[in-house]
């Protein structure tokens, strides 16, 4: 159980950080 939530933890970390790229692409697409 508790390695699935770790595994949980590092996939949702993952996934914000790519959030944060595309969002931070897009203010730079923006100015």
């Amino acid at each position: 159980m508790k390695k699935f939530i770790m595994k949980a933890l590092a996939l949702s970390e993952e996934a914000y950080n790519q959030i944060e790229e595309i969002k931070s692409l897009e203010d730079f697409n923006l100015m």
